[in-house]
């Protein structure tokens, strides 16, 4: 193990308080006994899956938790084909749409995102039919 009692490149100040010595940047103990710990990592800011719990079972166990992969940009044409803008209309389609795509949960972003197939972005009913999504 290295140490110096001066500063340079690729060394330390030991923070021991009384400690007169520089270590080298990726030593792990100091001369007077000052041990250095790892860095931490950053913990992970999202994950892939989207956590959340499902409905009980019928048998009354806890809700298990969905590991399916989130999905908020679909590719392709809608499954369902949307019949009007009443509220019931929509969420039968909402229902529809999430039963054809069972190993993906589709975010409101993605139902948003088929919504355009039928309505213009800007349109008076695609904002009514944005504004009932769950």
């Amino acid at each position: 193990m290295n140490s110096w009692t001066e500063k340079g490149p690729g060394r330390k100040k030991c923070p021991a308080a009384g400690c007169v010595f520089f270590v080298g940047v990726r030593a792990r103990v100091c001369a007077c006994g000052q041990a250095f710990g790892a860095a931490k990592s950053a913990p992970r800011r999202h994950s892939r899956f989207q956590k959340r719990a499902s409905d009980p079972d019928d048998n009354g166990k806890e809700p298990k938790e969905d590991r399916r992969p989130v999905l908020s940009t679909p590719s392709g044409r809608c499954p369902a084909e949307l019949e009007s803008t009443e509220p019931d209309a929509v969420q039968e389609w909402v229902t529809a749409v999430r039963a054809a795509c069972p190993k993906v949960h589709l975010t409101n972003r993605a139902l948003r995102y088929y919504l355009r197939q039928f309505f213009g972005l800007f349109t008076d009913e695609y904002t009514v039919v944005a504004a009932q999504l769950p």
